[in-house]
């Protein structure tokens, strides 16, 4: 493979694997979520902002462990499919 079709292959698979709408989505949530979580406890259940602020950094932490796992997962199918596709050319070589 040479240098230049390298970083197309990887650009394709990042793509296609719909990484960058993964990020995009987390990085939103991330965003909007602890914000809209502080006020939104802050106006409608109590005044206290602690209670508010708490509950804006418990979203936050579920959001980060959300990306985690789903880049865990993630990651888990991509070496599946790298085994199975070693596995076929093993096969087919050994015919």
């Amino acid at each position: 493979m040479s240098i230049q079709a390298a970083p197309a292959r990887i650009t394709e698979q990042v793509v296609a694997g719909g990484v960058l709408a993964k990020l995009a989505f987390f990085s939103v949530m991330l965003a909007l979520g602890p914000i809209g979580t502080f006020y939104g406890v802050k106006w409608y259940v109590t005044e206290d902002t602690n209670l508010a602020a708490i509950a804006a950094i418990v979203v936050a932490n579920i959001i980060l462990v959300g990306y985690i796992l789903v880049a865990i997962n993630e990651d888990k199918q991509d070496q599946l499919q790298t085994q199975q596709a070693k596995e076929k050319m093993e096969t087919r070589k050994t015919k």
